[in-house]
């Protein structure tokens, strides 16, 4: 059996616990770079990353946009060697 800190102990089984403890007031911390880059939830299935992830997104205030993105380019046309 492994002994954690305390400090490390949520004495709840929620989740939601678990992200207000790791991103604490995370609308008003969520815009300080230094705030976010100390802070991560780690699982190893994507599907919990994916439900942890919209968790949080419900949380925030405000008006959402999603911008596409590409993981390939196509370098046959001589316009796309940039």
């Amino acid at each position: 059996m492994i002994d954690l800190p305390s400090a490390m102990v949520i004495p709840s089984d929620k989740l939601s616990d678990l992200i207000d403890f790791v991103y604490l007031n995370l609308n008003e911390n969520s815009a300080s770079m230094d705030f976010m880059i100390g802070r991560a939830i780690l699982t190893p299935k994507n599907d919990d990353v994916e439900h942890i992830s919209f968790l949080i997104i419900d949380q925030y205030l405000g008006k959402f946009h999603t911008y596409p993105s590409v993981d390939s380019v196509d370098l046959a046309d001589d316009g796309n060697t940039d």
